[in-house]
């Protein structure tokens, strides 16, 4: 079985500290489906009411597997220590980063560092959230090797609905990337004052996935094509839950 490999960094940010010693003394990466966000335990699978309205057991997304299967695939990176930030420092829109242990053996011993705002100059963020002006990044303790032939999608976890946090999108070929890979953010939070986001929080999920082409192909549904969607969507308004679950869906292997 292909292996994807998390390995602590050596001389994280420049303290020191040695590999086996941070291995044990930061939370781990695991696989997605160990994080599933609480909001989604909590809702039930189906709702007869809801604000006074009767819906007579519909089907709630607790039952829905393609917004489920995002939130168990790859692999979510908790957060590694404790992040504070003081958002709207001195009244401004700029965020000042306050975790820091010191400097060691020449690093910063900063775990956010900060882009150039020249870097991603006037994104669409910065017309809707008003602290997302300053690109942050959280200076990961994480090596991540895949298998010749496979890359990592870097992303915000899927369906968390996370509200403070947006994590810039990123494919790294992490078969030959030997470097560790930082995470570049934006805030999207509204409210300003000091926030921390606490050591464990689920930061980011990664998605490896072997490199390969597809052909495109734009064109008009085969006969065959036609009555093969007939039958099923026959079938689907014939069936009245679980559908999909029962009938499409290829249960992941774990």
């Amino acid at each position: 079985m292909s292996k994807i490999t998390f390995s602590p960094a050596h001389n994280w940010i420049g303290l020191g500290i040695d590999t086996d010693v941070l291995l044990e003394s930061i939370p781990h990466p695991v696989p997605a489906a160990k994080m599933i966000p609480d909001y989604y335990k909590s809702i039930s699978s189906t709702v007869n009411q809801l604000d006074g309205m009767d819906y007579h057991g519909l089907q709630t997304l607790k039952k829905c597997m393609p917004f489920l299967d995002p939130m168990t695939t790859g692999y979510i990176i908790p957060a590694w220590t404790d992040f504070a930030l003081d958002v709207g420092v001195n009244g401004t829109g700029e965020i000042l980063p306050l975790s820091k242990f010191g400097e060691g053996n020449g690093g910063s011993g900063d775990v956010i560092d900060k882009h150039a705002k020249e870097q991603l100059p006037y994104h669409p963020f910065e017309k809707v959230y008003p602290y997302s002006e300053t690109i942050l990044k959280f200076m990961s303790p994480w090596n991540i090797t895949t298998p010749k032939g496979y890359s990592c999608l870097f992303t915000s976890p899927f369906n968390h609905l996370q509200t403070d946090v947006k994590i810039l999108d990123g494919i790294v070929d992490t078969d030959d990337h030997k470097l560790t890979i930082h995470f570049p953010f934006i805030w999207t939070g509204f409210e300003s004052g000091m926030h921390v986001i606490e050591k464990g929080t689920p930061l980011i999920q990664v998605f490896p996935f072997k490199r390969e082409s597809l052909k495109l192909d734009v064109r008009l549904s085969t006969k065959k094509e036609v009555k093969d969607m007939d039958v099923m969507t026959t079938r689907y308004i014939t069936t009245i839950k679980d559908f999909y679950m029962n009938h499409i869906w290829s249960k992941r292997k774990k």
